[in-house]
């Protein structure tokens, strides 16, 4: 990850936060749209591939465990 897509995904981390948090109709929207773009910005910096890549293994990561009977 280069230095300008560390920057766009700590955005992105830092807005969607603010997304889950916000309570008022009109900022969230707002918010909901930057997150929306930054993800775009991301994407073409670094390729539709490995984005996808990027994102299914931070998903993973962060996911709950599954527990061993499931």
């Amino acid at each position: 990850m280069t230095d300008e897509q560390y920057k766009i995904f700590s955005e992105l981390l830092d807005t969607n936060q603010k997304f889950k948090t916000e309570k008022v109709n009109s900022v969230k929207w707002d918010l909901a749209m930057r997150v929306n773009d930054l993800k775009k910005e991301l994407k073409e910096s670094m390729g539709e591939e490995t984005y996808n890549q990027f994102m299914n293994a931070g998903e993973k990561m962060f996911q709950p465990k599954k527990k061993k009977d499931e």
